[in-house]
């Protein structure tokens, strides 16, 4: 029988939680070869000059991204669903890395910074 978690039951960070009731760890395991492992490793979109698509991405075509400053980010995730990342939100991850699916980061209403992984 699975041992399902119930609400407010706490689980160590970076972790996903199994129908079976076990958890499976998150691991980076890459970053945008364009940018990764360089000066540049933090992108703020108010110097981009259009929306960011990491060249970077994992098997279903998504990024992650660590938030590197405490203010918006709009996003589309992964199933194609907009969705911002606000600056409560942005303050509660400040560096660590938020837990979305993201295939683009949208110029338009971004003030946050973030580094993308994969």
């Amino acid at each position: 029988m699975a041992d399902f978690k119930e609400c407010g039951d706490l689980l160590p960070p970076g972790v996903a939680t199994l129908e079976s009731g076990g958890t499976v760890p998150f691991f980076l395991s890459g970053s945008d070869p364009d940018i990764g492992g360089t000066a540049n490793q933090v992108v703020d979109m108010t110097t981009e000059a259009s929306d960011y698509v990491s060249a970077g991405v994992g098997i279903d075509g998504s990024f992650m991204i660590a938030i590197e400053s405490a203010a918006p980010i709009e996003t589309q995730l992964l199933n194609g669903d907009n969705f911002t990342i606000t600056t409560v939100q942005a303050t509660a991850y400040l560096g660590q890395w938020y837990p979305a699916k993201i295939i683009k980061i949208y110029k338009a209403g971004t003030t946050g910074t973030f580094s993308p992984g994969r």
